[in-house]
C-alpha cells in the first residue's frame, strides 16, 4: 500500500457515522471533565460560573478501580518439551522480569491515565512498541485508533489497527532517512495546514498501520499524507497486536466501549445554569439600590454616595427632608428553591453514579480498620465490572510483554540459578497469565495489621513471625522491628556464648 492508500483507508474509517459520533462525543466529555464547560459561549470578557462536580465523580470511581496493588504472575500450562520444573524456574523469572518493566514503565502512575480516559470516553489503549529491546509504552485515547472492523470488540480479530498521531515534522524525517527514505521523499513531508494542529512547531499527521501477514505475523509501516517513512516491516513471530486495551463499559451497537460522563453532561448543564442564574438574580435583586433625587445632588455627591465615612452636601430648597432625597430600595426575597434545585442535581447525581458516600466523615479512630473496609467493599459494588476489565487489562499487557520478549529480546531470561531461558525455549512455552489484584489503600493496611497485632497479643504468632508478615508499606515500621530482633538476636548469641565460656571453665 502507498500513502495514499492508506490515508484513504484512514479517511473511511473515520468517516462512519458511528465513529464520528463516538469521537465527538469523547471530545466533548474531555472538555467537561477539563472543566470547559462554556465552550463556544460568545459572552465577552465576563467568565459565567460553573460547578464541576464531574471531575469529583470520575476521581472516586477510577479511586475504586486502581487503588489496589497489581502483580503479574506467568503460568505454562501449555509447556512442551521442558521439565516442570524447568518450567516452573522460566515463569518465575518472567515473574521477575515484568516486575522491573513494569517500575521501568512507570505503571502505578501510568494507569491512572488509561482509568480517566475510559471514565470519560469509554476506551483508553496502552501501545507497545520496541524500543532498544525493551517495551515502550504510549497511552491512546479512543479517537487515535481506528479498528478495521468496528463492529468487532476483539482486538486480536481486527484485519488490521490504524494508530493516528500528529508528529513534528523533523522526527518524522529523521526516522524516515533511518530506513532508507531517499531525500527527494523526506522533502515531501511537510507540515499539516491545519495551524490548530501543530501545537506551536512544525508537525504533521502520521498514520501506523498494523496488520496480520499470511503468516499469522504481525506487519507495520508508518505513513504521512504522501510518503510512507517507515516501509512494511515484518516483525517475525510476533503474534499479538502489541496493544492492550480498557474499556469502562460495553457498548451492544459498537466495538467501542461508553464512559460514565456523557450522559451526565445534561445534569452539569442544568447545574450551571442554575448557578448562573442565581448569581444573575443576587447581583440584580440581593442587595439594595440606591435612590436619590438628581435636583438636589450634585455630580460630586452621587459619586460620594459609593464611599463609606463620605460628607454630603444636600441641597433642600423645598424642606422634603433628607429621606426625601436619597433613600434605598430594599432587596427582594429569592426563593430558596432556586438554590436547593441545583444542590439537589447533584446530590442525586453524585448518588446514582455511586460517588455520593466518599466516607469522608468516618473517623478512623472510633470506627475499625474492618469496617472501614466493609463500607468501601459495598461502593465496590458500583464498579465490580470495571475491576474485572481492569484485571484483564493487566493481562493484556503481560501477554503482549511476553510476545516482545520473544521476538526482540534473544537472551531471553535469566533464572534464579543464573542459567538463561533462550528465546527458543520461550517460544516452546505456551504462557498463560495470572493478575494478582488486592486492596492498597490506608484502610485496608489498617485491618490487616490490626489483625496482625491481635494475633501478635493472643500468643498464636511471635514478634518474629509478626514482623516477617507485615508489608513493607505497613504503617508499622517493618525494617525497625527486623532492627530490634537482629540486635536482641546477637545479644542472646554473646550472651549464651558467656554462659558456655564459664561452664567450661568450671568443669575445668
Amino acid at each position: 500500500m502507498d500513502a495514499h492508500d492508506i490515508f484513504r483507508e484512514y479517511e473511511r474509517c473515520l468517516a462512519a457515522p458511528q465513529i464520528r459520533d463516538c469521537f465527538a462525543r469523547a471530545d466533548k466529555c474531555r472538555r467537561f471533565v477539563q472543566g470547559d464547560q462554556w465552550h463556544g459561549l460568545k459572552c465577552g470578557d465576563e467568565r459565567p460560573p460553573q460547578l464541576n462536580f464531574l471531575t469529583p465523580i470520575l476521581k472516586n470511581a477510577t479511586a475504586l478501580v486502581g487503588q489496589n496493588r497489581t502483580a503479574i504472575h506467568f503460568g505454562a500450562m501449555g509447556a512442551q518439551s521442558l521439565y516442570r520444573d524447568r518450567v516452573s524456574d522460566v515463569c518465575r523469572a518472567l515473574d521477575r522480569k515484568a516486575e522491573r518493566l513494569w517500575e521501568r514503565l512507570r505503571l502505578d502512575a501510568r494507569l491512572w491515565e488509561v482509568l480517566e480516559e475510559a471514565f470519560a470516553t469509554g476506551d483508553a489503549f496502552a501501545y507497545f512498541y520496541d524500543e532498544g529491546g525493551t517495551p515502550a509504552l504510549d497511552i491512546l485515547g479512543t479517537d487515535a485508533v481506528l479498528l478495521g472492523d468496528e463492529g468487532c470488540f476483539d482486538i486480536e480479530a481486527q484485519p488490521f489497527v490504524l494508530i493516528a498521531a500528529m508528529q513534528p515534522v523533523d522526527r518524522i524525517r529523521a526516522e524516515a532517512k533511518r530506513h532508507g527514505v531517499s531525500a527527494a521523499e523526506r522533502a515531501r513531508i511537510v507540515a499539516d495546514d491545519d495551524p490548530v494542529r501543530r501545537g506551536g512547531c512544525e508537525k504533521a499527521m502520521t498514520v501506523l498501520r498494523l496488520w496480520r501477514g499470511e503468516e499469522g505475523d504481525i506487519r507495520f509501516c508508518r505513513a504521512t499524507r504522501d510518503v510512507v517513512y517507515v516501509p512494511e516491516t515484518r516483525m517475525t513471530g510476533l503474534r499479538r497486536y502489541p496493544i492492550a486495551r480498557y474499556t469502562w463499559k460495553r457498548r451492544c451497537d459498537l466495538a467501542r466501549g461508553a464512559g460514565d460522563i456523557w450522559d451526565k453532561i445534561p445534569n452539569q448543564i442544568a447545574v450551571n445554569k442554575s448557578v448562573y442564574r442565581f448569581e444573575c438574580a443576587v447581583k440584580s435583586a440581593a442587595f439594595p439600590h440606591k435612590v436619590y433625587n438628581a435636583d438636589a445632588l450634585s455630580a460630586d455627591d452621587v459619586r460620594a454616595l459609593s464611599y463609606p465615612d463620605s460628607s454630603i452636601a444636600v441641597h433642600d430648597r423645598m424642606g422634603q427632608g433628607v429621606e426625601r432625597l436619597v433613600s434605598y430600595l430594599q432587596p427582594a426575597d429569592i426563593s430558596p428553591h432556586a438554590r436547593a434545585i441545583w444542590h439537589d442535581l447533584i446530590a442525586q447525581t453524585r448518588e446514582l453514579s455511586g460517588a455520593g458516600d466518599n466516607l469522608e466523615n468516618v473517623d478512623p479512630e472510633q470506627a475499625s480498620g474492618a469496617a472501614i473496609v466493609a463500607a468501601r467493599e459495598a461502593k465496590l459494588l458500583n464498579v465490580n465490572m470495571q475491576v474485572a476489565a481492569f484485571r484483564q487489562f493487566c493481562e493484556e499487557i503481560a501477554l503482549v510483554w511476553y510476545e516482545m520478549w520473544r521476538v526482540y529480546d534473544p537472551k531471553g531470561v535469566t533464572q534464579d540459578d543464573g542459567g538463561r531461558a533462550s528465546a527458543e525455549e520461550l517460544a516452546r512455552i505456551t504462557p498463560d497469565v495470572r493478575v494478582d489484584v488486592s486492596p492498597a489503600n490506608p484502610y485496608s493496611k489498617l485491618a490487616a495489621d490490626s489483625g496482625l497485632r491481635e494475633l501478635l497479643s493472643s500468643g498464636a504468632i511471635t514478634l518474629a513471625e509478626y514482623a516477617e508478615a507485615l508489608d513493607d508499606d505497613s504503617a508499622m515500621p517493618k525494617a525497625k522491628l527486623r532492627r530490634i530482633l537482629a540486635a536482641r538476636h546477637k545479644n542472646e548469641t554473646r550472651d549464651a556464648a558467656r554462659e558456655l565460656v564459664r561452664l567450661a571453665g568450671e568443669n575445668a
